[in-house]
């Protein structure tokens, strides 16, 4: 795999009318690792969850376009040849230990299936920029 940058981006909402309350981040990561698409997806989950956090949410629903993110949220769907990747094991105790304070839910959204929101997200990633 070449060496390269992966972005991730998140939009917060904490009510149902779909106004942002906050875009959240970019990050860079050069990596070399086959993990590099799925290190990013898990970042953007962590920040939203550290983003809710820091505004007192307590239950939150997280809208996402790969399976994974709510298969390795349980530290017993990690298998040993998972286990090459760290940051399934590490991403799961996270997720643990926040589901002590707070509810949290995975929405699958399919992706490029033209969800208005899924995209947004998506181009804010690409461009690597926060509105």
């Amino acid at each position: 795999m070449q060496k390269g940058y992966m972005r991730s981006a998140v939009i917060l909402f904490t009510n149902q009318n779909h106004r942002p309350h906050r875009f959240a981040f970019h990050r860079q990561y050069i990596t070399l690792n086959k993990y590099s698409a799925n290190i990013a997806e898990i970042n953007a989950v962590k920040t939203a969850i550290k983003a809710a956090n820091s505004l007192g949410v307590t239950d939150l629903t997280i809208y996402h376009d790969w399976d994974g993110l709510a298969f390795f949220a349980y530290k017993s769907n990690i298998k040993p040849r998972h286990e090459d990747c760290q940051c399934y094991i590490q991403y799961a105790e996270f997720i643990e230990r926040k589901r002590m304070n707070m509810r949290i839910r995975f929405v699958k959204v399919k992706a490029h299936s033209d969800n208005k929101l899924n995209n947004s997200v998506d181009r804010l990633a690409r461009v690597g920029m926060v509105i």
